[in-house]
């Protein structure tokens, strides 16, 4: 069936080691745009952390949307503004506040413009967040946050030697709560139980009117699961996770040998 839509994740799929899109990447994206076939950015960033890449795509247009925040948000990518959102409660951010003070590591928020810590000291890896995806980082109050009505995405951060332990720490019942996710290897994430980019998939095919039995979805990690069980066909990268790999119905190669071109060549452009 001829697809309409793909959606790609960005770090460990879309982009190399390096951080860049290859040229081969690009100039696949490029013919398949050319052929009228909507490119959908999928990304645990915000649009800030995805802008400098949307206008190497030329995709900074307000007709095209890129999926945010693992998907906690759809966003139209030159205006901003959010077509779906599943925003997460006070409660939550209280719960895990709670539990990061008793196991020592750091706690950061965010939302599409900015990146919030109740941290008197920051974490380097805090910064790091901050600077790849272009947002101010705000050191607040606990009363702060609980005025922010657009908390999209909690993140606990530790050294990655710690992070595993972290994430064992969290009960099986808190995790049924909410999407509770290992994705960065200094993070542990944690979305609204309604997020996810399988959702958002979803909700912006049917803004689209696009059929989601002709989407592809390409991705590495297991905040890609549920938009590679969403869409009409799956893609794992080679270097993705093992799970990721056992779900998708096919694997190309790796996020530095040109893994999503020749997705698209292979089942796209064919």
């Amino acid at each position: 069936m001829k697809k309409k839509l793909i959606a790609i994740d960005m770090d460990g799929t879309l982009l190399n080691k390096q951080k860049q899109i290859s040229i081969a990447n690009l100039e696949a994206l490029k013919e398949a745009a050319d052929h009228g076939i909507r490119i959908v950015l999928a990304s645990g960033r915000p649009l800030t952390g995805l802008k400098p890449y949307l206008k190497q795509l030329g995709l900074w247009q307000k007709q095209e949307f890129s999926i945010t925040l693992s998907g906690a948000t759809v966003q139209q990518n030159k205006t901003n503004k959010t077509f779906a959102q599943n925003a997460m409660e006070f409660k939550a951010y209280q719960r895990f506040y709670n539990f990061s003070q008793r196991h020592n590591c750091h706690i950061q928020i965010q939302n599409n413009h900015s990146l919030y810590t109740t941290d008197s000291t920051l974490s380097h890896w805090t910064t790091r967040e901050g600077k790849m995806n272009l947002q101010q980082i705000n050191q607040v109050k606990l009363a702060e946050i609980e005025a922010l009505k657009d908390v999209y995405k909690m993140q606990l951060i530790a050294e990655p030697e710690d992070i595993e332990r972290l994430f064992s720490k969290i009960s099986p019942e808190v995790k049924s709560l909410y999407q509770v996710l290992r994705q960065e290897r200094y993070a542990v994430d944690v979305l609204a139980p309604e997020a996810g980019k399988g959702n958002a998939l979803t909700q912006l095919c049917e803004l689209l009117n696009i059929p989601i039995e002709q989407t592809m979805a390409i991705g590495d990690g297991t905040n890609d699961l549920s938009m590679l069980k969403t869409a009409g066909l799956s893609v794992a990268m080679k270097n993705g996770k093992d799970v990721v790999k056992e779900t998708a119905d096919e694997i190309t190669d790796s996020n530095d040998n040109d893994g999503v071109a020749k997705a698209i060549r292979k089942f796209v452009l064919k």
